[in-house]
């Protein structure tokens, strides 16, 4: 299922770049406009594809932890590079504030990476204006560390508290002010997280903000050192 669904969505992906650079000729505005839209929808529906998939793993118990050592504050500062793209084209401003210069891990890098790239993708998904604000620290006894995502975006009622981590969730009101995906990203970094021996909560004032708290191991129970 996995080859043959990303095959032919790479293949859209790929070739609509290249119309897009001009590569197979000059394309005039409208055409332009007409390929973005065809390379969105395709990115937009791999993204969808490869959230089924990773459900379906974890659900199916095949999705392993391979554990290697890293810092926790470097990985946040590369993932929050890698959404200055989307900061930037909505004016936000965005921060990390690490309590100590380097957290060492010994747990599953590209996981948690995954989990924290969902959430910042979330906070700015969900904020209009304002601020991103990322805390990274470890606990005083040594044997966990937190990440939390703070946003200043319109918040989560009360009633959708409850179901905000279950599959398909999503936040009621929203849909036709945010461009709502499958609702899978909150389920999927929860159980995520639980693979790490970890968690993840949220906070939330209606029309004021969110918080995601990312708790985790310093060290995985299957790492080797």
């Amino acid at each position: 299922m996995s080859h043959e669904l990303r095959t032919p969505l790479n293949s859209i992906i790929g070739f609509s770049g290249i119309l897009a650079q001009g590569l197979a000729g000059p394309l005039n505005d409208e055409q332009h406009k007409q390929i973005a839209i065809i390379r969105d929808s395709g990115e937009r529906l791999l993204g969808l594809v490869n959230d089924v998939l990773d459900l379906s793993r974890i659900e199916s118990g095949k999705f392993d932890i391979i554990p290697e050592e890293f810092d926790l504050v470097a990985l946040v500062t590369t993932m929050v590079d890698s959404v200055q793209p989307m900061v930037a084209s909505k004016g936000l401003g965005i921060s990390v504030d690490a309590a100590e210069p380097v957290i060492p891990m010994w747990t599953d890098r590209e996981k948690v990476g995954q989990v924290i790239l969902n959430l910042l993708s979330n906070a700015i998904k969900y904020t209009a204006e304002g601020t991103v604000k990322i805390l990274v620290a470890g606990t005083w006894d040594g044997i966990s560390a937190t990440v939390s995502v703070s946003d200043t975006g319109c918040g989560i009622a009360p009633e959708d508290m409850d179901g905000l981590f279950d599959r398909f969730a999503t936040v009621r009101g929203l849909v036709r002010r945010v461009e709502d995906g499958a609702g899978l990203g909150l389920s999927i970094s929860r159980r995520l997280a639980a693979l790490l021996g970890g968690s993840l909560s949220a906070e939330s004032v209606l029309g004021k903000g969110s918080t995601f708290t990312f708790q985790l191991p310093v060290r995985h129970p299957e790492a080797k050192v």
